[in-house]
């Protein structure tokens, strides 16, 4: 079956699966997936990123990298400190 973005977003907004189009109390919580379908989409992206490692490429983009010990090329890496800072800045740390 070929999902469309029409498809999905239909989906999405009537609080659906928007892979399977099923309702779970995921689903009706506010999440784009039910139960089974996040789990085969985390199953799917754990094994895209370890295949990714094993051939030395970055684990976000894909794309060659530098052999640095990094597991992500050095654009992916500054777009990640950059996300990182401005959640920081966001969400400061409460002191007690």
């Amino acid at each position: 079956m070929i999902k469309t973005n029409v498809t999905q977003a239909n989906r999405q907004a009537h609080g659906l699966c928007v892979m399977c189009g099923k309702e779970d109390e995921r689903t009706r919580n506010g999440n784009t997936r039910c139960a089974a379908c996040a789990k085969k989409h985390a199953q799917t992206i754990r094994e895209r990123t370890e295949a990714l490692r094993k051939m030395g490429r970055c684990t976000v983009c894909g794309k060659n990298k530098e052999d640095d010990g990094w597991s992500l090329c050095p654009a992916c890496r500054e777009r990640s400190r950059e996300q990182t800072r401005k959640h920081r800045a966001a969400h400061p740390k409460k002191t007690q």
